[in-house]
């Protein structure tokens, strides 16, 4: 087993979870859609109750985070905050405060002061969104399907072959085409 130590010089770019494991036999805890070993990274709430997900990967932009955007300069010296590391050894005292920093901005706030302040972001859409999102529109990726109630919207699937048709056609009502494929497998 190799003594941590040894790899201080590696902290600044934090070991990937499978070295840890593999020579130190440690393991990384599952951090759901944020990132086990860099924080603050993924989802974080706004004061609207929408999110944005957060790429902070460098202690420069760790301190534009702060000062930019959640107008929190003080946890640039924090001692519990000041490195990635001791950010991650946090990360239950420092989550739930970029939270409450992010609360002044609904979605779009936060987004454009995220990009003022040069911080990788990405919008975290509920499917609402995805399903009003414009691109799909001017992609023409909704079709109609037809129903035994009437038509529904459906979307088109992810591949778009050119020549192939698409193979959609009208959803089956219950029981349908129980006769049929009965008949098919020699059932009575």
């Amino acid at each position: 087993m190799i003594d941590i130590s040894m790899l201080d010089c590696l902290t600044e770019w934090i070991m990937p979870p499978v070295y840890w494991e593999m020579y130190q036999d440690l393991r990384t805890p599952r951090a759901g859609m944020r990132h086990a070993m860099i924080v603050p990274y993924g989802p974080y709430r706004t004061g609207d109750g929408t999110s944005v997900s957060l790429a902070v990967q460098t202690d420069a932009a760790w301190r534009r985070l702060c000062t930019d955007v959640l107008r929190r300069p003080e946890w640039i010296e924090d001692p519990r905050f000041r490195t990635n590391p001791l950010r991650v050894e946090n990360r239950e005292i420092l989550e739930p405060m970029v939270d409450e920093a992010l609360s002044i901005y609904d979605r779009r706030g936060a987004e454009d002061a995220l990009e003022a302040a040069d911080i990788p972001y990405g919008s975290l859409n509920e499917v609402k969104d995805l399903v009003a999102h414009p691109q799909h529109a001017a992609r023409e990726r909704w079709f109609e399907v037809e129903t035994e109630q009437g038509p529904v919207q459906a979307f088109e699937p992810p591949f778009n072959l050119v020549g192939m048709p698409r193979r959609a056609g009208a959803i089956p009502a219950l029981g349908e085409h129980t006769d049929e494929i009965k008949r098919e497998l020699g059932l009575a």
